[in-house]
């Protein structure tokens, strides 16, 4: 076995004969790159402890990169649900949030934005962000893949991402409401406001 060399290209020719000296026709041959690299990845948007209200129109996404001559293969994501009941988002089968779902199963192919697949990539998934609950708190894993099926030697992690839709709530109580108010001297407005 030789010393291979990563990054290194290589070509196989296979030729047999036989005992009276035949000589196998075509010649065969392969053409092969050896690849120990490894791909990495990191999420852009959003970012940890922010808050968002719109991951559909905004989508969650990212970078990815392989060093020449390694390809990309893909992206993969996974959601975490965080708090007092954590489980994963479960993009195959009950596409809901499961408390007992093995984190491996949890990973889902993200989709790319280029012609150089997934150097930019992103998630665009109504069934998942549908699953998403209002003053919950998320966390969003990307690993990537080469072409040699080598994964990225760590994740990106973005965590406490609050999923905030609501609006807040607001109420004015001085000067009191209504039709026939009057007053004489106004030196402050008193009101309230609440959110999550």
């Amino acid at each position: 076995t030789p010393a291979w060399v990563n990054a290194q290209s290589y070509t196989i020719t296979a030729v047999s004969s036989d005992a009276a000296h035949n000589v196998s026709n075509p010649i065969a041959t392969y053409a092969f790159i050896y690849d120990t690299s490894h791909s990495t990845q990191s999420i852009t948007w959003p970012q940890s402890n922010a808050r968002v209200r719109d991951l559909q129109t905004e989508q969650v996404r990212g970078l990815a990169g392989a060093a020449a001559p390694s390809v990309l293969k893909k992206v993969e994501v996974r959601v975490k649900r965080l708090g007092s009941n954590p489980a994963y988002w479960e993009p195959v089968g009950t596409n809901n949030f499961n408390t007992v779902l093995d984190p491996e199963a949890a990973w889902f192919t993200a989709s790319s934005t280029d012609g150089a697949p997934w150097t930019r990539w992103y998630v665009s998934s109504a069934t998942l962000f549908s699953r998403l609950s209002a003053g919950q708190s998320y966390e969003f894993n990307a690993r990537s893949w080469n072409k040699t099926d080598n994964i990225s030697v760590s994740y990106d992690t973005m965590t406490a991402i609050i999923y905030d839709n609501l609006p807040p709530e607001t109420a004015l109580s001085f000067p009191p409401a209504g039709g026939g108010v009057f007053v004489s001297s106004l030196n402050m407005v008193v009101g309230s406001k609440l959110d999550f």
